[in-house]
Order: C-alpha cells, then sequence, then structure tokens
C-alpha cells in the first residue's frame, strides 16, 4: 500500500508500520482508494485485484505485518489482521466515522496537555501513547459499526450514535488518566479547567460545529 500527500501527488510513500502498528485509522487506505485530508492512500496490488473480481459469498480478510524502524534499528514488529471491506458504498459514512475519531483524539491530546501543563503549548515529550492507546482501545467500536452499516442500519443515525460513543469513551479517557501526568505534579485546579472547557455538552456542541465549519472552508 502506498501514500501519497495531497500537495504532491507524485511523491508515493509505501506504508509503514508505525509506533503502535496498523490502526484501525489505516484499514480504509488498505481496503479501498481513498482521501484523507493530508493523503492519498492506494492499497496493495494483491488487495485491488481481488476488489475487482466483486466475488460474492466469499469471506475475506487482510493481513498485515511489518516492522517499525527507528535509524534504521528494529523497534517492534507488527502483525495485525483486519476484515476486507466487501460494500464499497459504505466508504463515505467509514471516513466520516474515521474524521469523527481523529477529531475526538485531537480534542483528547489538547484536554490532557492543558490539564497537565502550565505552559500547554510549550509542553515537550512523547505523547504518542495517547494516539495508541485511543485507536487501539476504540478499534472494537469502530468493527462494530461496521458490522451494524453492512446490516441495514441507517448510516445518520449509526453515525450519531458513534460520535456520542466516541465522546463519551473520550472523556472516561480523560477522567482515568489525567491525575497519572508524567511530567508534573497534579493540578486540581488546571484539571477541572480543561474538563469543563473540553468535556460538556455544550464543549461537544461547540467541537462538532467548528470542525463542520472548517470542512466546509475547506470545500469552499
Amino acid at each position: 500500500p502506498y501514500r501519497a500527500p495531497v500537495k504532491d501527488q507524485n511523491a508515493f510513500f509505501s506504508v509503514k508500520p508505525q509506533p503502535g502498528g496498523l490502526i484501525w485509522r489505516d484499514w480504509l487506505g488498505l481496503s479501498q482508494n481513498n482521501q484523507t485530508e493530508a493523503n492519498y492512500e492506494s492499497p496493495a496490488q494483491v488487495v485491488k485485484v481481488f476488489n475487482a473480481r466483486s466475488l460474492t459469498d466469499v469471506k475475506a480478510g487482510i493481513w498485515g505485518f511489518g516492522a517499525d524502524f527507528d535509524n534504521m534499528k528494529i523497534r517492534c514488529w507488527y502483525e495485525h489482521h483486519f476484515p476486507l471491506l466487501m460494500t464499497e458504498g459504505l466508504i463515505p459514512d467509514l471516513r466520516k466515522a474515521v474524521q469523527t475519531a481523529a477529531r475526538l483524539l485531537s480534542l483528547l491530546r489538547s484536554a490532557l496537555k492543558e490539564a497537565w501543563f502550565a505552559d500547554a503549548k510549550g509542553a515537550r515529550g512523547d505523547f504518542s501513547f495517547i494516539d495508541i492507546d485511543f485507536w487501539n482501545l476504540t478499534q472494537g467500536r469502530f468493527l462494530n459499526l461496521i458490522h451494524d452499516l453492512e446490516n441495514g442500519h441507517k448510516p445518520d443515525e449509526r453515525l450519531n450514535k458513534w460520535q456520542r460513543e466516541l465522546w463519551l469513551f473520550t472523556r472516561h479517557y480523560f477522567d482515568d488518566h489525567v491525575f497519572t501526568n508524567p511530567y508534573e505534579s497534579s493540578d486540581l485546579e488546571r484539571i477541572m479547567t480543561a474538563r469543563k472547557k473540553y468535556f460538556t455538552t455544550s464543549a461537544e456542541k461547540q467541537s462538532a460545529k467548528a470542525a463542520k465549519a472548517k470542512k466546509q472552508e475547506a470545500a469552499e
């Protein structure tokens, strides 16, 4: 599989494992031609050939594996099994689901930094564990979403449920981890200020509204 930056479509890069391995965020691009805000994604040739055959009553999956390297030194070997998307009509809805998850992950990251640090913007450290946790812990919910959409659930209703589920998960994750600041001592006032800012019903609505406005601006 390959990715090409939207800003430079002639620069193709092979998809390589990152810390945490392949995650369900990567799954659409491994199954079908896909586009995110940053990249065009193209699956492996063997997947394209399989999809072109339009086989019915066949259950198939994707087996992804590879090594994560840092400065030519192997850090970890990853191996994952994903279902193969057989219904192209679901792609727009699943893309929306991924975009919702990415937005909430960004919100979670900002909330934890503001709760943990007096100077959140200037905070330095490795926060990749937040991303890895988020994608791994929400994978089961994503697979349930695929199952429901494939079995005839109304997309709008199911995506609304998906957004609510992920928002609640994000808030619970914040509550479970906010007192485990790995860099500074906890500040209760700062923690509660961040929670109120990001995890009230009004904050949820404002976040969704801002994401919608940003999407409209990009379209224009």
